[in-house]
């Protein structure tokens, strides 16, 4: 019988059978608490902006707004062909209602997504705090969801419900969306830092920067916080960020001999307003990366991601082509003229309105942030603002990843407030400040997510100190055999 089956070396045992391959499981970064967290604030959210919406056309640029979506026209400069189409989408599928109030409709549903990004950010991050501050805790996984969700909910609706988001989520205007896919470039970074080999999150990121400069041109003041958070997922990438911002920089300098640059004109010299901060920036670029180089000991060897996320960020930037072609059509909204070269190059270079002059006093910012954080305190909630600092205290408990995420929001909080305040450059009277108090809100994302981590941190020590006390088994102590006495 032993001479039908196969031998093994020789002995008449049959052959055994090849191990079968274990499959390989991959767990989903976002897991269901995250999306339950978004979903939930979403939908609050929604609730809050949909019951206070504004009926009928308001003041401002509502009407141009309204008129340029209906007519897929163009609005006042830079002409917002994001908001424009994403309006549009609206007005064509709400059957009811006017052509304001279905306006209107976009900018809440914009503001309402931006709740829950936030929302889904905090519950994401809150898992690995929890984890790290509590231990892992297997027992608990329930009441650390529920942790996670609650601390996501409230980070998305203190934001959504402060003063200067509300007050633009409820009329026609295009600062949602461009809030919108602030968020959402952050979230997308924050889901390849947790796994930096799926790089098409990444340039997903990057594509998403492009559209949204195409509806901000103010946010380009978010561009030097970028390469702070790639640091987080991935230093060569931020290393070789940097020393591409390092080009850039020397090329600046260089345009001083000639007297102008392309986008600047020919009045670039040192006297020139954006002069002081280009030197800030490009000093900070420059030791970024040369302290990277020092750390890995190479130069460029990402350059084709980062040519890949140069190619994403213009490939969304190619959506500012729909103005010149709307403009062909004629539309009631049609500012500018776009269809020719010098009407395009108007609406792009704002044109329309007075030239940016950044602060170049110390003495004048000073005052400007002083006000700042007056406007923040009663914008935000001062009651919360402490709260916003509680994971720096924690900071030694984090693993590099973590610490790596606040470093990159750090550099995001100074670039969307201070940068941001210093181009804005506003007037500290009240009137000054009023125009400039929706763009505050781009740095209260920033504020929101700290309030959530800082709350799930909260809550993470609150629940440790309720765990109950490991059994002795663990400890490799038998809990019914009498401990011995040392002398």
């Amino acid at each position: 019988m032993l001479e039908e089956f196969p031998s093994v070396e020789g002995v008449g045992l049959p052959s055994p059978a090849p191990p079968k391959a274990r499959a390989v499981t991959r767990v989903a970064v976002f897991d269901k608490a995250d999306w339950w967290s978004f979903g939930v604030t979403t939908a609050a959210a929604l609730t809050l902006y949909l019951g206070s919406l504004a009926p009928d056309v308001s003041l401002g640029f509502s009407g141009i707004f309204s008129t340029g979506s209906r007519y897929l026209g163009v609005a006042h400069p830079p002409g917002y062909p994001l908001s424009t189409l994403w309006a549009w989408l609206f007005i064509e599928l709400l059957p009811f209602g006017n052509i304001a109030w279905r306006v209107a409709v976009s900018s809440a549903t914009a503001g309402a997504l931006t709740c829950g990004l936030i929302a889904l950010m905090v519950s994401r991050s809150g898992a690995n705090l929890v984890k790290q501050i509590r231990g892992i805790q297997q027992d608990n996984e329930r009441q650390e969801r529920r942790l996670r969700m609650a601390c996501g909910f409230a980070a998305g609706m203190v934001f959504g419900a402060n003063g200067a988001f509300w007050r633009e989520a409820v009329i026609a205007n295009v600062w949602t969306l461009s809030i919108l896919m602030l968020c959402l470039v952050i979230c997308l970074l924050l889901r390849w830092i947790h796994r930096p080999g799926e790089k098409r999150y990444l340039y997903a990121a990057a594509l998403s920067y492009g559209l949204m400069l195409t509806n901000s041109q103010i946010q380009l003041a978010f561009a030097p916080a970028i390469p702070f958070l790639v640091w987080a997922g991935d230093r060569r990438a931020a290393r070789d960020m940097f020393a591409f911002g390092t080009l850039l920089f020397m090329a600046g300098l260089a345009g001083l001999f000639v007297g102008k640059l392309p986008l600047i004109g020919d009045d670039w010299n040192a006297s020139h307003r954006f002069f002081k901060l280009f030197i800030i920036g490009g000093a900070i670029t420059t030791a970024g990366g040369a302290g990277l180089v020092l750390l890995t000991g190479r130069l460029f060897t990402e350059w084709k991601s980062i040519l890949a996320c140069v190619a994403a960020g213009l490939l969304g930037l190619f959506l500012y082509l729909y103005v010149p072609i709307a403009s062909m059509t004629n539309p009631p909204m049609n500012w500018g003229y776009a269809r020719t070269v010098p009407g395009f190059w108007h609406v792009m270079t704002r044109g329309q309105y007075e030239r940016l002059m950044p602060s170049n006093e110390i003495s004048v910012f000073a005052r400007q942030v002083s006000a700042y954080g007056a406007v923040t305190a009663k914008e935000f909630g001062f009651p919360f603002l402490p709260i916003v600092v509680v994971p720096v205290f924690f900071i030694r408990r984090f693993r590099v990843r973590e610490r790596g995420w606040m470093l990159g929001m750090l550099a995001a909080y100074v670039s969307l407030a201070f940068l941001m305040l210093a181009v804005l450059n506003p007037q500290l009277d009240r009137a000054g400040l009023e125009r400039v108090t929706v763009y505050f809100s781009a740095s209260y994302v920033v504020l929101a997510l700290g309030l959530g981590c800082g709350l799930t941190v909260i809550g993470a020590h609150l629940l440790k100190q309720h765990d109950p006390p490991e059994p002795m088994l663990k400890l490799g102590l038998d809990q019914h055999t009498p401990q011995r006495r040392w002398r």
